[in-house]
Order: structure tokens, then C-alpha cells, then sequence
């Protein structure tokens, strides 16, 4: 792996949800590169422009940043492997987000099956007190509380339920995109989130949620 690209992938956030979501541009040109071989400048382009998105639904589905970043960094390099390896497939939209969200849920399932998660965390709070950084591990810390919270509160629902959440209103994909993530109807996806606001309405993760689209 160049130097370059190390550097992409070794990217960190400030620790908890990041609050800015950019713009979706188009990602046609930058993925059929990809598609025809591994080129640097439109995986950086892809890199940067969903890193957040994919970072967001890794830590909202985790519940703490470290594993997040690490998540956030297994998807990206998955995606350059499939890149050097020719078997990428052609985008079927104008934007890649529901391959990389797609391709993010899978990862979190394994890393929520991995051992060591929490004594990483510990490893890297520790080291930032150390760098004297310390000053930002109680909204860190509050952060994933909040998510703990979400999680348990969410925990009424079906797992099918729970992904639909996890993707429309989390990820704000559209409903169409949201739909080819799961591999489901369009319809099935509206179905699903209006039986998890049905079930949700005036609970305290309705609250803690906030407003969906």
C-alpha cells in the first residue's frame, strides 16, 4: 500500500457522531475508475466524500468511537482490495452510499463478534490522556452513553425494524437506496419504518432519536 493511501485509511475522527453531513455529489466517474482498475484519485474522492456517512452508522451501531474508526477503516480498505482485485461492480446509482453503508453493517456485525473491543477503547482513551488530549474524553464518553441508551431503547423493535432505522433515519439514505442496501422492496422499507414509528411513538427513543425524515 503507498504512502498515500495508508495515509487516507489511517484517517481519525474526533471521537463521537459527526454532526456536518456533505453533500451527495455524483459518484459515477470516480467509481468506474475504480471499476477499470485500483486508481488512487478516485478512491480518495470516494474515501472523502462518505467517510463521514460510513463513520456516522459505524458508531451509531457500535456505540463508541474507537470501534467506529476501525470499522470506518476496515470498509474503506475492503473496497480497495475489491478495487486491486478487478471485482468491483459497475454503480447501479448516482451515488455509492448504499453499497458502502451495506458494506459497513456487515463490518460491524464482525466487529461486534470480535473480542478485545472494550480493552481497545480503554488502550486509546489512555493514550490521549497521555498526549494531554484528555479534555475530550467526557464528550466521548457522553456520546456513547447516549448511544447505549438508543440502543436498549431501540431494543423493542425487530431486528428488521431496527436496520430500516439504522439506514433512513441514522444514514439518511432514501427510501429507494435504503431498500437496495437490505435487497427488499421499496415498499418493504416503508412498511418496516412505519411499524418502528408506530412502536416508537412517544417513547423515550422516539425522544432520543429525535425527528425523522
Amino acid at each position: 500500500m503507498t504512502a498515500m493511501m495508508e495515509a487516507v485509511l489511517t484517517a481519525r475522527d474526533e471521537g463521537g457522531p459527526i454532526a456536518s453531513w456533505p453533500t451527495i455529489d455524483s459518484d459515477v466517474a470516480d467509481w468506474s475508475m475504480l471499476v477499470e482498475h485500483p486508481d488512487q484519485d478516485a478512491f480518495r474522492a470516494i474515501f472523502d466524500r462518505h467517510r463521514k456517512a460510513v463513520y456516522n452508522h459505524c458508531f451509531r451501531i457500535l456505540g463508541n468511537w474507537s470501534a467506529a474508526e476501525d470499522t470506518t477503516q476496515q470498509v474503506f480498505m475492503a473496497l480497495w482490495r475489491r478495487a486491486q482485485e478487478g471485482t468491483i461492480d459497475p454503480l447501479q446509482a448516482e451515488t455509492a452510499r448504499p453499497i458502502l453503508i451495506s458494506m459497513a453493517r456487515q463490518e460491524c456485525l464482525t466487529q461486534q463478534r470480535s473480542t478485545g473491543r472494550q480493552a481497545n477503547l480503554r488502550t486509546k482513551v489512555i493514550a490521549f490522556h497521555d498526549r494531554g488530549e484528555g479534555h475530550n474524553v467526557d464528550e466521548w464518553v457522553a456520546a456513547e452513553d447516549t448511544m447505549v441508551a438508543i440502543r436498549e431503547a431501540l431494543a423493542v423493535l425487530p431486528a428488521e425494524q431496527r436496520e430500516v432505522i439504522e439506514l433512513v433515519c441514522w444514514s439518511e439514505l432514501s427510501m429507494a437506496d435504503a431498500a437496495k442496501a437490505l435487497g427488499v422492496a421499496e415498499g418493504t422499507v416503508k412498511s418496516r419504518l412505519f411499524r418502528a414509528r408506530t412502536t416508537l411513538a412517544g417513547t423515550r427513543a422516539a425522544t432520543l432519536l429525535g425527528a425523522h425524515r
